[in-house]
């Protein structure tokens, strides 16, 4: 932000793993400037966690040690981990959508799924602007 400025400007970041790297950095930031006892205060029991659901990686946030590791969670997870990409979500939504390719060059006709009809319970937004 500039001086003057009283709200942050939109931001562009190239991948979700981009926005929660950034994240990271600011909690860095903010931790170094403030300290954790005054960035971290909520009460760890009013988190979520494995006690209430059967997800081993759900920690309770308290520190910047485990907000890193919450988030590098996130990004393992993701699309943007530190390596092997390819296993996280997004690799594997990229090797489906290769093989979507190969199956349409394969066959011109190919359609993965039947024909639907929409069901707006609303005008969509382009045609609600219309009117």
């Amino acid at each position: 932000m500039e001086a003057g400025e009283i709200v942050p400007r939109l931001q562009d970041f190239a991948t979700v793993g981009h926005l929660y790297r950034s994240i990271e950095a600011g909690l860095r930031h903010l931790t170094d400037k403030y300290g954790e006892s005054t960035l971290f205060i909520g009460p760890p029991k009013a988190q979520a966690t494995t006690a209430h659901f059967s997800w081993p990686q759900l920690i309770p946030v308290t520190d910047l040690r485990s907000a890193t590791q919450a988030i590098e969670t996130i990004v393992e997870q993701g699309e943007g981990p530190r390596s092997h990409w390819r296993d996280a979500h997004f690799g594997r939504f990229v090797q489906i959508l290769d093989e979507y390719h190969e199956w349409r060059d394969a066959d011109a006709g190919f359609e993965p799924a039947r024909p639907v009809t929409a069901a707006n319970v609303r005008l969509p937004e382009h045609e609600a602007r219309c009117r």
